[in-house]
């Protein structure tokens, strides 16, 4: 399995820089002053940009992906996004609901703090701040596909539009830089879950389809 993640490395790595990099914001800056320094500058094309880039990581993208693979005979690539959205998600809810967060409006009118850069007529939630439920399902879906693909410039693309989907999140205003850093390592870990069990372990349950490929024969079509 290492030796595949090794393949794949350009995603990994423009994740991991990236991901480390909100590590130590993290750790450096409180969750109010992260919030703040990751919003320098709105526009309102940039409103609208990230208003309908988001929806990378709903959940709906993700069902859709899943349907279209099994409609294009993708099988085993669809079962292997689906158990990474439904881990992600399920993950994702119950830490939701565990620490009950509140979202950047809600801890900002707490503390009272002002800031000017929330949206208007966008659903502000009030809690389950942490972690993002987007960024968890982008990751995930962003890791997949890397697993599907062999060329360094779609790794990389991927990794991209994955850390653009939960920047997203931050700029509309609905999480901190901590629950999306969070979303992404539960994405990302979800995938490489899913793929240790499926491929490696070969996991015997009931699949919708006969005659499940070996191990061997799914490495060679993934190399």
């Amino acid at each position: 399995m290492l030796l595949q993640l090794r393949k794949k490395g350009y995603f990994f790595y423009v994740v991991a820089l990236l991901l480390l990099v909100g590590l130590l914001c993290s750790i450096c800056y409180s969750k109010a002053n992260g919030f703040i320094l990751l919003h320098p500058y709105h526009a309102k094309w940039l409103d609208i940009f990230f208003v309908a880039f988001t929806y990378v990581g709903d959940g709906w993208v993700s069902v859709i992906a899943v349907l279209l693979l099994f409609i294009f005979k993708k099988r085993k690539e669809a079962f292997l996004l689906l158990f990474a959205f439904v881990m992600s998600g399920l993950l994702s809810a119950t830490i939701k609901n565990v620490f009950l967060m509140p979202r950047p409006k809600l801890f900002f009118e707490i503390n009272g703090i002002a800031f000017q850069y929330f949206i208007d007529g966008i659903t502000l939630a009030n809690y389950r701040s942490f972690p993002s439920g987007h960024t968890t399902s982008a990751f995930a879906l962003a890791t997949v596909f890397v697993f599907l693909h062999n060329k360094k410039y779609v790794h990389i693309l991927l990794a991209l539009l994955a850390i653009l989907a939960g920047y997203s999140r931050i700029y509309l205003g609905q999480h901190f830089l901590q629950d999306v850093v969070a979303g992404s390592f539960l994405g990302i870990g979800s995938a490489l879950l899913g793929y240790y069990f499926i491929i490696f372990k070969e996991l015997k349950i009931r699949l919708p389809w006969k005659g499940f490929p070996k191990r061997n024969q799914i490495l060679r079509s993934w190399n």
